[in-house]
């Protein structure tokens, strides 16, 4: 079986949730199986792994825009000429010329969220991401859905996809070195941790509002931001809520880094408002985290029981349970307990398979 992926995600980002995605239906292919990834940049770093890789390698040609169209026929030729049975693209956006049309064969879609549709206005103003997105829908035979409410949000726009639509839950191979974790620094205080994005549906305002309150209660007590730098305006309410001093952002880390974080926390806090899955609450809970979260969108499908939820409209939800985190071991305890039971319940064995699965089906298809 022959799978050809279209390599935007490759050379749009090094790294990234949907880089691992691919990366890990990739590894688990088939040895007999042929993936073929197309690039205008080559082989960057987190490349994807299988013993019988091929990259369909255009020159991008982008430095000279009159040579964008030679561009474009290279690498529509290049596609052309690969041998393929079912074509998956890393994202909405294409390298192939024509995006969606310029796919052959059968084809399958991953959707991560509807996030720019629900909040376009924020991320997508021009609706390029939204149109894109809209015709690989249309053109694809079978439309993998990370979660049950994906598939919802999606069907709700547009209804008939539902038949082509299966959810392929995400994972997280994250896990902590013991001997890494036993020789790491010991915190100088005890934290909360936030981990990820912190644009508007994120909710993180909602966090240092509640903070500038919890400080006031549990002044030994830090919060610990992993992620990108400061923006100005954050830079602007963290001093006009006077907790500069309590907040600390520790940069990007790398999964070992990351993994002890999650391990010496109090808890994850995780404010966000949507969320095509939530990947760093089933990291957290993999590594023997207590998590807090919103129970909004797919948050309850990762988070199952193990979580303790508050109210994203109420500022005395979020700080009654970062109140009882910081005070009662027992309740960290039992959440730990809980998380590590909800979070065997993912694999990325299980989500390659049921992948596979799908090639398989439209594979057999296209030879009747």
């Amino acid at each position: 079986m022959r799978i050809f992926y279209d390599g935007f995600i490759y050379d749009y980002q090094a790294h990234g949730g949907i880089n691992r995605y691919f990366n890990e239906i990739i590894a688990r292919l088939p040895e007999d199986a042929i993936p073929a990834v197309s690039t205008y940049l080559g082989r960057r770093e987190n490349w994807p792994a299988h013993p019988r890789l091929q990259p369909v390698h255009s020159k991008p040609l982008a430095r000279w825009p009159a040579l964008r169209g030679l561009r474009d026929l290279m690498m529509k030729t290049r596609v052309a000429m690969t041998r393929t049975d079912v074509m998956h693209p890393t994202f909405y956006q294409m390298l192939t010329p024509g995006g969606a049309r310029g796919l052959r064969g059968r084809v399958v879609v991953t959707v991560m969220d509807m996030i720019h549709e629900i909040y376009g206005a924020l991320i997508d103003p021009d609706g390029a991401v939204a149109r894109a997105k809209a015709e690989c829908i249309g053109r694809a035979d079978a439309i993998l859905c990370i979660s049950e409410n994906t598939r919802t949000d999606l069907v709700e726009r547009f209804p008939s996809a539902e038949a082509k639509c299966r959810v392929t839950p995400l994972a997280s191979s994250m896990s902590v070195d013991d001997e890494l974790a036993a020789n790491a620094p010991k915190p100088a205080r005890p934290y909360f941790l936030h981990v990820g994005g912190r644009e508007t549906y994120k909710n993180f305002t909602q966090l240092l509002r509640t903070w500038a309150r919890f400080q006031d209660l549990r002044p030994d007590v830090h919060l610990l931001v992993v992620g990108r730098q400061w923006l100005a305006s954050e830079q602007k309410l963290l001093e006009a809520l006077q907790i500069e001093g309590s907040v600390r952002h520790c940069g990007p880390a790398d999964d070992a880094q990351l993994a002890v974080l999650y391990r010496q926390s109090l808890a994850l806090i995780y404010p966000s408002l949507y969320e095509g899955f939530g990947i760093p609450p089933l990291e957290a809970m993999r590594c023997g985290t207590a998590v807090i979260c919103t129970r909004k969108s797919s948050l309850p499908e990762v988070c199952g029981e193990a979580a303790l939820y508050f109210d994203p409209e109420d500022d005395d939800s979020l700080l009654s349970r970062m109140i009882e985190h910081a005070d009662s071991e027992d309740l960290r305890a039992a959440c730990i307990v809980r998380g590590q039971a909800q979070a065997r319940l993912f694999s990325w064995e299980r989500t390659a398979g049921q992948t596979i699965d799908t090639y398989c089906q439209l594979s057999a298809k296209g030879a009747e």
